[in-house]
């Protein structure tokens, strides 16, 4: 059933509180704070977790340092580690999106001059704007590692068949961020993604999986949404890689040299540490431990900032312009488009490789472009959106060839399903549809010219 919703213009008065992350000095520097969910799911009983629980953790990592296995009880697990800024370990997470040294992005001064940013053709994302050359454009919420609901939102968006295979030609999709955290196949869903872009990008469409607060919070190694599903999905993962690696490595050997023993044995013959790969020393660290504490350790290793998903993540966009339609997670004003949409990815795709120390202000502002909720409508907490509608138009003005017409962000889970305001200016796609939110229905937001409709 195809459904058309009409646009509100409900106004709201803005709200420029600012969350500062403090940490308390008799804590000696770490933070260790056990977290629960706010809605939870049960699921399928195909593993001993059910979706959505969770592992509290207290586990910042967003620098490569060694991190302490503090306790292990039942359950529970908690570790401590430096403390390198957002989101606050103790915090809910509609209360975290700064940092006590984070500054407030600079508003232009108020020129109409526009901002030009390169365009570049599909599949290349990075530069902050795609030509969309009269194609149909796809916008799908918040996911949450709910592989059902993601892949019923691609269904429902008429790219994939019941095969799971591509059938949407050269239709761009958009997920617009919060693949990660409360439910339990984060990577199934990304790796899914990635594989139909291939497909896609072949019949000139595409799959586009924009960066959203959860997929900083974990590369900042900010894990309290996390399940336990997920952390054994990262730590599968990661033992695959390492026996991907020592299958390559013991090729290697003995294509070299026939009679020189396999560095990569599991034998204990005393042979030198330093030969073996890092994977294996690490998968031999916590071999005996718990599953789930190797998850864990697993999620750090593959996340933080160098990490090997990490890497995948860093290649994704965290705002865009595609056609006359920008998509961020949160929300964008006139800084962000004056600051550039590609300068923006590139700090961030950056700082997700390890190659600048902090995050990008952007990224953990209160106002920035994957935390605002000032779009967020009612369900935000937001009663009058006038002065936020007029922030959008003044930034979206600032855009050209073409001019953006609408912003599309997720973030904040709506109650009523896709829903627009500022007359149309915003679209509100994230409909809780993770049973780690609250198993909303599932609907996606489809454009065609200037034809806007929602399809469930």
């Amino acid at each position: 059933m195809i459904l058309v919703r009409a646009a509100s213009s409900r106004r709201r008065r803005p709200n420029r509180r600012r969350h500062v992350a403090r940490v308390s000095s008799s804590s000696g520097g770490y933070l260790s704070s056990s977290s629960s969910s706010s809605s939870q799911h049960k699921g399928p009983k195909e593993t001993p977790v059910t979706f959505g629980k969770r592992v509290a953790i207290s586990f910042f990592a967003a620098i490569p340092s060694t991190v302490l296995l503090a306790a292990a009880t039942g359950s529970s697990v908690l570790f401590a580690g430096a403390v390198v800024g957002p989101p606050l370990a103790n915090a809910k997470e509609n209360d975290v999106a700064g940092s006590a040294n984070t500054k407030t992005a600079k508003r232009g001064s108020g020129s109409g001059t526009k901002t030009r940013m390169e365009k570049t053709p599909l599949g290349g994302e990075m530069t902050g704007k795609i030509d969309l050359d009269g194609r149909r454009l796809v916008a799908i919420g918040d996911v949450h590692g709910d592989f059902s609901a993601a892949m019923k939102a691609l269904e429902i968006a008429g790219v994939m068949n019941s095969k799971g295979e591509w059938i949407g030609k050269n239709t761009v999709v958009v997920q617009v961020g919060d693949v990660m955290d409360r439910g339990d196949s984060e990577l199934a869903i990304f790796t899914k993604y990635q594989r139909l872009k291939k497909k896609a990008l072949k019949e000139g469409g595409d799959v586009i999986v924009m960066n959203g607060n959860h997929e900083i919070m974990n590369v900042m190694g900010d894990f309290r949404y996390a399940t336990n599903g997920a952390y054994l999905e990262c730590g599968t993962y990661l033992k695959k890689l390492k026996e991907k690696e020592e299958g390559s490595g013991s090729s290697s050997a003995s294509s070299n040299d026939s009679d020189k023993e396999n560095v990569y044995s599991n034998s204990d013959d005393g042979s030198n540490e330093t030969d073996k790969p890092p994977l294996k020393k690490l998968s031999e660290q916590f071999q005996n431990e718990d599953p789930v504490i190797q998850g864990v350790r697993a999620r750090r290793e593959l996340f933080q900032p160098g990490g090997t998903f990490a890497m995948k993540l860093s290649k994704h966009p965290t705002v865009l312009q595609v056609g006359d339609t920008i998509f961020a997670h949160a929300g964008v004003n006139q800084s962000h488009v004056k600051y550039g949409f590609d300068r923006i990815n590139r700090e961030v795709s950056l700082w997700m490789q390890g190659k600048i120390k902090n995050p990008p202000d952007y990224i953990v502002e209160s106002e920035g472009v994957v935390w605002t909720r000032e779009y967020g409508g009612k369900d935000a907490g937001v009663k009058y959106e006038a002065e936020a509608c007029r922030r959008l138009n003044n930034a979206m003005a600032l855009t050209s060839d073409p001019e953006a017409k609408r912003l599309i962000i997720g973030h904040t889970p709506q109650t009523t399903g896709v829903n627009s305001g500022c007359k149309g200016a915003v679209w509100r796609v994230d409909v809780g549809a993770s049973r780690g939110i609250y198993g909303g229905a599932v609907e996606v937001l489809e454009i065609k010219g200037s034809r806007v409709r929602v399809l469930s």
